[in-house]
């Protein structure tokens, strides 16, 4: 199932068993690479998700398990996760609900093929809304500013960034230095 060899046959076998005891004492005792793949491209944290461990994952994200790495099918943990804790620790520490795998498929409609509970959709239906939540909230920011400016004023700062800009780069590039030594053409 999993050719993890690097990652040590001890902690994958606690993972996949859900031994939160021995996934501890393996973690403290020596150093591991939690974000090394096996031949799908999955790590341990896309099989502890998939099979809604939670201290598991918590302990794999709190000791270095990136939560947004892909398999070889675009695939995130959130992809494989069915459990409504587990998306909830995972979203918390980077997955985007928004992610597609390779055939287009966000996580929700992942889980929704799975035939997972309509309580553990709405988890991502309520990641979802939060998300444009704060996208709206960005907008109505800049809106509010733009507005407070003025138009015209709003374009002169524009005007003004462009030109810094462009005298930013003149004086980086050496072409104000290089125009300075230049011969004059005396005609």
């Amino acid at each position: 199932m999993l050719d993890m060899m690097e990652i040590g046959n001890d902690l994958q076998e606690a993972v996949l068993d859900g031994n939160v005891d021995l996934t501890i004492n393996l973690l403290e005792s020596r150093k591991f690479d939690l974000n090394k793949r096996d031949k799908q491209g999955r790590t341990l944290l896309h099989y502890a998700a998939c099979r809604g461990q939670y201290e598991i994952v918590e302990l794999l994200l709190e000791q270095g398990a990136k939560a947004h790495l892909k398999d070889k099918n675009g695939n995130t943990p959130l992809h494989w996760c069915g459990h409504a804790d587990v998306i909830d620790l995972l979203i918390n520490h980077g997955s985007k609900v928004d992610d597609r795998n390779c055939i287009g498929a966000t996580p929700k409609e992942m889980a929704k093929r799975r035939g997972v509970p309509k309580a553990v959709l709405q988890v991502f239906d309520q990641y979802k809304k939060e998300g444009e939540v704060s996208q709206h909230n960005l907008k109505t920011l800049f809106h509010e500013f733009s507005e407070e400016l003025g138009m015209k004023n709003l374009l002169l700062l524009i005007l003004l960034l462009l030109f810094i800009s462009v005298y930013a780069a003149y004086t980086i590039t050496g072409l104000s230095s290089h125009l300075k030594r230049a011969n004059p053409i005396v005609v």
